[in-house]
Formats: structure tokens, sequence, C-alpha cells
């Protein structure tokens, strides 16, 4: 859950100090939410894991309450592909389609000529559709809306 380089072999982990999340006590169908340390804008994803294959991306919203935003899939230790989830004033998920507006939907990521994983925002040839009936996106939607105050 650090950056590139992050990970400390005599330790067997990242040392706290280069940790840009925090995980969270709670899990999810047994997976880590994570809220960024530094609360931003814009979403973000560890890059690499250690351990996990999935990771719950969250950010406190403008009322203090835990969102999850990102599911973000990793093989090998690197990123391999987020799902990026919408929702409506409800709080329900908004369905994928094509267009403009915001909508949930997917993005594979790849290594980028630096040698670093990422992808190209807004290439609309690396957008897909999000089942958002599986178990997992429904316990997303009932996190979020059950207001998690973060202190």
């Amino acid at each position: 859950m650090g950056g590139n380089g992050s990970y400390q072999r005599e330790f067997h982990r990242i040392a706290d100090s280069k940790r840009d999340f925090f995980s969270l006590d709670e899990r999810i169908e047994n997976h880590k939410i994570l809220l960024p340390k530094k609360n931003v804008k814009h979403k973000m994803i560890p890059m690499n894991s250690n351990s996990a294959t999935i990771y719950l991306c969250a950010n406190v919203d403008k009322n203090g309450f835990l969102k999850i935003t990102t599911i973000a899939y990793y093989h090998k230790h690197k990123i391999s592909k987020t799902i990026d989830l919408e929702f409506d004033k409800d709080g329900d998920i908004i369905s994928f389609r094509l267009g403009k507006g915001k909508y949930s939907h997917a993005h594979k990521w790849g290594k980028m000529p630096e040698g670093e994983r990422g992808r190209k925002t807004h290439n609309n040839s690396n957008v897909f559709s999000v089942d958002v009936n599986k178990s997992l996106i429904k316990k997303i939607v009932e996190f979020n809306k059950s207001n998690k105050k973060w202190e």
C-alpha cells in the first residue's frame, strides 16, 4: 500500500512512514478497505500490493462519510484492473453506458513506456462495462449508504 520502491525486504513489509493509505479494520467479503492518508479530491489507488489481490479504495465525502469509489485488482503484485464506481444522489450505483456523464466502468492497467504501471486517461478503447449485480458491488452500495463517519 505504498508507492513504487516502498517495500523493504529486510522487514518483509512496507514501513509505516512510507505507507500512502490507512487500512480500515472493517472488511467487505474479506477485502481491505483503504483510505488515502491525505484526503484528496481525486481518487487514489495503490499501484502495488504485497498481499492482496483486491483492494477497496475509499475517500471521505464532504460530510465526513466514508465512500468506497474504486475496486482495484492486482496480478503478481501489480495493479491490473480498476472498477470506478459512480453513484446517484440516493447512493445507488449508476450502470455502465457509453456517452457523456458519469457511470460505473472498468479500466485495464498495463506497463507504461517508462516502465511503471499506468493507463491513458480518457481512452475510450479502455472503458469496459461493469456487472453491477455482483455481490461485492451490492455490499459496497450498502456500506456507502450506512454513512460511516471517518474520525
